[in-house]
């Protein structure tokens, strides 16, 4: 029996043990925890006979994807990122309109777009038992709100994807996503900037170049997170880690660099000249960061 969590059962937000571990965790639960619809709860909440998880994205911090809350609220939450974090319900109808009101406030207050972290996951389907399938009609959902209220606001989202789904971000007919980051790219740049090897990056270059008229890719060389090299061979990673970060402690996730770039290239001014003359000059658009 799945057990809901009511509103502020977690404590007052102002207590200091909500600063990181539970502040989150409350404001994601107390708004629609208590509503009920044809598409399941706004939180992916489960039962205890409900509780083998999958591996967490962050899983140098977090052993699991399921968190008890608290003892007083009693009950299991699915999380694919922090336990601070719990994953939203995104096919619940509440939810969906609780992010264009978002929107909505933020396109009054005049900003030109969104940055839509992790894009995969907000439109997977959630949960331990829940097959992970991306509602890719949310998409076109999310741009035609956007367009409607202002029609030159974009998103630009972050969405590491094997090449053959680009056109599902993006849509046939460019529909869904006016911008994504190309990940795939970014990672074979990496690569010949530690190897001096640029095959792989024309090779990539080559299977992200159809995209919509309508649709256009961000090229950038460090985001906001660790440097993703998970897309790459184990020996092309393993070859990236021994230029570009050697240590351990410079490395997450066994899969990427928590470096920025000067260190990362020996804070050579040559060097850092080349990568962004080399960003600048692939198709599409840079993102200085």
């Amino acid at each position: 029996e799945v057990k809901v969590v009511p509103a502020g059962s977690l404590g007052p937000i102002g207590t200091p043990d909500h600063a990181q571990g539970f502040r989150g965790e409350t404001i994601a639960m107390s708004p629609l925890a208590n509503d009920v619809s044809n598409s399941g709860q706004p939180i992916s909440l489960l039962g205890v006979d409900r509780l083998p998880g999958g591996t967490n994205v962050v899983p140098d911090l977090e052993t699991g994807t399921v968190t008890f809350s608290a003892p007083t609220a009693g009950a299991y939450y699915f999380h694919r990122f922090y336990k601070f974090q719990p994953d939203l319900n995104t096919q619940n109808p509440a939810v969906q309109d609780e992010i264009r009101k978002i929107m909505g406030f933020w396109l009054e207050l005049g900003v030109d777009g969104f940055r839509m972290d992790a894009m995969p996951f907000v439109i997977q389907g959630k949960g331990t038992d829940e097959p992970h399938i991306e509602h890719y009609a949310m998409l076109r959902e999310f741009r035609e709100f956007l367009q409607w209220r202002r029609g030159d606001a974009i998103i630009l989202a972050e969405a590491n994807v094997v090449p053959k789904l680009n056109l599902s971000y993006f849509g046939e007919d460019g529909d869904r996503l006016e911008m994504m980051f190309n990940f795939w790219v970014n990672q074979r740049t990496f690569y010949a900037l530690a190897t001096g090897d640029a095959r792989p990056l024309a090779r990539a270059l080559e299977q992200t170049r159809a995209h919509p008229d309508t649709a256009q890719w961000a090229h950038f060389l460090r985001n906001h997170d660790e440097l993703d090299l998970g897309r790459l061979t184990d020996d092309q990673r393993e070859r990236v880690f021994e230029a570009l970060g050697p240590d351990k402690n410079m490395q997450l996730y066994d899969r990427g660099i928590r470096r920025r770039l000067a260190p990362m290239l020996h804070g050579d001014r040559r060097r850092l000249e080349c990568a962004y003359s080399l960003m600048f000059t692939l198709p599409c658009t840079p993102v200085v960061r």
